[in-house]
């Protein structure tokens, strides 16, 4: 057994407490046997180690609080290019355990109107940390907050009837829309007499109709209560698109908004040919045609293919679960593209300037 002391030291243990100075701790082995903040360290038994640490911090390690899991290698938006969801998938459950392994779960929980926020780190499999900060909540919040009413149950989409509807009515939903919280873009289409959605990865979801704009998505992926409304609150204006759910633990509404797709012929897609510098990521886009498609390489990567969205927009042809760029040409007032900026979920508008 082997004790360590660390003597002398400005001790912040992180409970809140003000810092204290000549504080001492005992360390056995690899764990810590005691804090004392009056620096009184009493005999030890077996050999000791004495650090004095006179004008030194002494504190607990900190974890990494934003960590991505599954980015197994340096380029995330490269390893879906090159390696198999199952290789990603097994090293992911690698570094989860790894993180947990080192000691701490970490949770956080914000109530924005209570102005109140509750954090839990936990190395105990006892402790739960995303549980705990509910309770503790519960706690602080008490005189604050009101116990959820009861719901009734809702209805599971699958279990309400197919309705009839007119082509003439399932046509007025076709079109492609944006969900305005990602900018992802899905498309309505109809189909052997059925609308049918195809969302940004490509894949594609029978609408069971139910009545009243209201349709049952046919897919492993929604809720089951999920269900697409489509409505036009304006005589003269577009049809909006919703879709909505209301689970025992969860409800929600994703808007999405019409939008105008646009293919671009060869000679227009000329226009964006060309360098695109940003100087804050020492980054250099080049674009050139080929094929009649656009194309992107960045600094000394491969070369990749992308799609037109609507206009002066484009995405990766190559649609991925964690692929959420999305570039858009920017025009100066002759209309002559001047440059782009990217947005890849919550960065937006990072600007790239045309190289003249």
């Amino acid at each position: 057994m082997a004790i360590t002391v660390f003597t002398n030291a400005r001790l912040i243990d992180c409970t809140g407490a003000e810092p204290v100075e000549g504080a001492a701790v005992v360390v056995e082995d690899e764990r810590i046997k005691d804090v004392l903040r009056n620096g009184k360290v009493g005999p030890q038994p077996g050999r000791v180690t004495t650090l004095d640490c006179k004008g030194m911090t002494l504190m607990p390690g900190l974890t990494d609080a934003h960590v991505h899991i599954c980015a197994v290698t340096e380029n995330i938006t490269d390893q879906h290019r090159f390696y198999p969801p199952s290789y990603i998938a097994a090293r992911a459950m690698k570094r989860a355990e790894e993180c947990l392994m080192q000691g701490f779960t970490t949770a956080l929980t914000q109530f924005p109107d209570q102005e109140f926020t509750a954090i839990c780190l936990s190395n105990s499999d006892d402790v739960t940390a995303w549980s705990m900060t509910r309770r503790i909540a519960d706690l602080f919040l008490a005189k604050d907050l009101q116990p959820l009413a009861e719901r009734a149950a809702v209805r599971v989409a699958s279990d309400i009837p197919e309705a009839k509807v007119p082509e003439t009515e399932l046509q007025s939903a076709v079109g492609a829309y944006r969900l305005t919280t990602t900018g992802v873009i899905w498309k309505i289409t109809l189909e052997d007499g059925s609308l049918r959605l195809t969302d940004h990865l490509l894949d594609k979801f029978r609408l069971r109709p139910l009545g009243n704009g209201r349709f049952d998505p046919d897919g492993p992926f929604f809720y089951a209560t999920t269900q697409f409304v489509f409505a036009r609150p304006k005589p003269d204006g577009p049809v909006l698109f919703t879709s909505e759910w209301e689970e025992p633990e969860s409800r929600g509404r994703l808007k999405f908004e019409p939008v105008q797709l646009v293919e671009p012929t060869p000679e227009q897609l000329k226009a964006y040919a060309g360098e695109f510098v940003s100087e804050e990521l020492a980054a250099t886009y080049r674009m050139m045609v080929r094929d009649g498609a656009l194309w992107l390489r960045v600094n000394s990567r491969r070369w990749e293919q992308l799609d037109a969205t609507v206009r002066d927009e484009f995405i990766p042809h190559l649609r991925e679960p964690f692929e959420g760029r999305m570039i858009r040409f920017l025009r100066n007032e002759r209309d002559e593209v001047s440059g782009l900026d990217i947005d890849y979920y919550r960065v937006k508008g990072v600007r790239f300037d045309k190289r003249k």
